[in-house]
């Protein structure tokens, strides 16, 4: 195997690759295999998902990780399939539509987040679900599906 070198992704070649993996993983799978798959994030691991050929002929392991820090209400394999599946139908959205993907990045630009969010309600709590990319480690890939805590989108003229 080449050692891999850097390679430029756009956002939204990224998204589709996003996409097109988690789609894969969770709702192509075998309900066995994708229910092993989440087990393996909600206990903290990452998940190997691919290793993907690059144009330069080396390859780029992708891994999966779950972020659950802000997470509000209780996380089951069924809502997480339909928080993933909320997750697809907004990607498909943005890129119909042609409207900007609201990626946010850190300051190597080597994390960044796609401000895309899948919006969940168990009784009166809500949960937000988005994705981000790390590459921070060289031929590594690691896309995080991260919950962020909904109230900061709270808007200011709404009352309570």
């Amino acid at each position: 195997m080449p050692l891999y070198r850097s390679q430029t992704l756009s956002p939204d070649k990224l998204l589709v690759m996003a996409a097109n993996l988690l789609h894969k993983s969770f709702h192509d799978a075998s309900r066995m295999m994708a229910k092993r798959r989440f087990q393996l994030l909600e206990s903290g691991k990452d998940v190997f998902l691919v290793n993907v050929r690059m144009e330069d002929n080396s390859e780029l392991q992708i891994n999966l990780r779950l972020d659950r820090s802000e997470l509000r209400g209780k996380l089951n394999f069924s809502t997480f399939r339909q928080l993933i599946a909320r997750l697809l139908h907004g990607f498909m959205q943005k890129m119909q539509a042609k409207e900007s993907l609201n990626t946010f990045t850190n300051e190597d630009g080597k994390r960044w987040s796609y401000m895309i969010p899948a919006v969940m309600k168990t009784g009166e709590q809500f949960d937000m679900m988005i994705l981000g990319a790390d590459v921070r480690v060289p031929g590594v890939l690691t896309f995080e599906l991260m919950f962020i805590d909904p109230e900061q989108f709270k808007r200011a003229d709404v009352s309570a």
